[in-house]
């Protein structure tokens, strides 16, 4: 009934209309996907640290170190950014004096060959510590 080029251009039409249907389908579940967490880095951690502005912060940020990072690091590199973290753990006037303490016995428990550099670190940085 209908001439031949009239079903060839709603077969293309159809196939491009399909196409551009797919597209859309595929850049809507690209964009919904979930993207990767990069891993909370030592590094990264002290900023969060230095950057605190009350106590209940500071206490979550001391309650994430002693679940996460409460054994040291085997190698030098991390093991320096560890010894900064409690560092600026230890420096910040947002933990309790108690709480600071406890972290130390936590951590010369948790670190028996590294006891020294522990208790050097927490001394050093409650010393440091701004006065309220």
């Amino acid at each position: 009934m209908y001439n031949f080029y009239f079903y060839l251009l709603s077969y293309v039409m159809v196939g491009v209309l399909g196409l551009l249907a797919t597209l859309f389908i595929v850049l809507i579940m690209l964009a919904t996907m979930p993207k990767k967490v990069k891993p909370l880095t030592l590094l990264d951690f002290n900023s969060q640290i230095k950057a605190l502005k009350d106590s209940d912060s500071a206490q979550k940020i001391y309650n994430f170190f002693i679940s996460h990072f409460l054994s040291a690091p085997s190698d030098l590199g991390h093991f320096k950014d560890w010894l900064d973290c409690i560092s600026s753990l230890a420096t910040s006037s947002f933990l309790r004096l108690e709480a600071i303490i406890e972290l130390r016995q936590k951590l010369e428990r948790a670190n028996p060959m590294h006891q020294d550099e522990i208790k050097s670190i927490v001394t050093t940085a409650m010393k440091n510590r701004p006065t309220e």
